[in-house]
């Protein structure tokens, strides 16, 4: 995985040139229902990768399972890779505190205990341990906020990230009066001109852009709220395909499309939720296909 050199929070991947690319939507435990879709489009994991908008854990059935599939054997080709959610964000950061002592950016009552984080919280002292040492040695302390995927490669570009990398063009900001920060493939190739400190409709405080990425639902909120329903073109200019999750939308919502961003978190931990996949086009990363489990 290549890092950019100018923003840490972000790792660039070349094309796939030998096989298909797939984007999965927040996984949350749901290893078996990944395991089904995988097994349905005939997934090859010498050719294909598959890439996840983050969320492996919490809420569902098995979260060091999912987050086995950043630990290959050594000497196997990576095809699983993920940029992290808000909800390995808290892990993180809960396991920093409890486990090395160091200063929590989340309230006292820290958000992974009652957000799902009761498949760690409930082991035993010597059990957390061991987990903790497993965790932190693997891939998940290193997992970047975005993939850019292909950055040379014309329409078969794609980025992944968690939540969204903007509030939208037609979002209403009045907690910043004038022109909103919209990223655009330039700016992700840059590195830098992102909003420093800004207030996270989703995180509900003021924040740097990291949270922006694994907290914010300001286009999700404003697209319920009817102030971009008036969008003919799904796809922002100069801003490729943009694969996210965090906000749970019900099939056949998903997936939706706006301003580049292709949302995809169906609720597949929820009693009548999906996980939801999509095969990345070959030759138009636009031109994608969804396969989802049944509810």
């Amino acid at each position: 995985m290549t890092e950019n050199n100018k923003n840490p929070i972000i790792h660039c991947l070349p094309a796939n040139d030998t096989g298909r690319d797939f984007v999965v939507g927040d996984l949350h435990g749901e290893l078996d229902q990944l395991l089904a879709l995988l097994k349905s489009v005939r997934f090859d994991k010498q050719h294909a990768r598959l890439f996840s908008v983050g969320d492996l854990v919490d809420r569902g059935q098995d979260s060091m399972g999912c987050l086995a599939l950043l630990n290959e054997p050594a000497g196997c080709k990576p095809w699983f890779f993920a940029v992290r959610g808000n909800h390995e964000d808290m892990l993180l950061d809960y396991l920093g505190l409890m486990f090395a002592g160091q200063r929590t950016r989340y309230p006292d009552e820290h958000p992974f205990t009652f957000n799902g984080g009761e498949w760690f919280t409930a082991q035993k002292t010597s059990e957390q341990e061991r987990l903790a040492n497993e965790m932190l040695s693997s891939r998940l302390p290193g997992l970047p906020h975005i993939l850019v995927v292909g950055a040379h490669a014309g329409p078969r570009r794609f980025h992944v990230v968690h939540a969204e990398l903007d509030g939208g063009s037609r979002t209403p900001c009045r907690e910043h009066p004038g022109e909103p920060f919209l990223a655009i493939d330039a700016i992700l190739d840059a590195g830098g001109g992102f909003p420093e400190d800004e207030f996270i409709p989703g995180f509900g405080e003021y924040g740097g852009y990291d949270l922006r990425l694994l907290w914010g639902r300001e286009m999700v909120y404003a697209l319920r709220d009817g102030h971009l329903a008036d969008a003919d073109e799904p796809f922002r200019k100069g801003l490729s395909p943009t694969f996210c999750g965090h906000t749970i939308l019900k099939a056949p919502e998903a997936p939706l499309v706006f301003e580049s961003h292709v949302h995809l978190d169906t609720g597949a931990f929820m009693s009548g939720g999906r996980l939801t996949m999509v095969e990345v086009g070959r030759e138009d990363a636009r031109r994608f296909t969804a396969v989802t489990t049944h509810g």
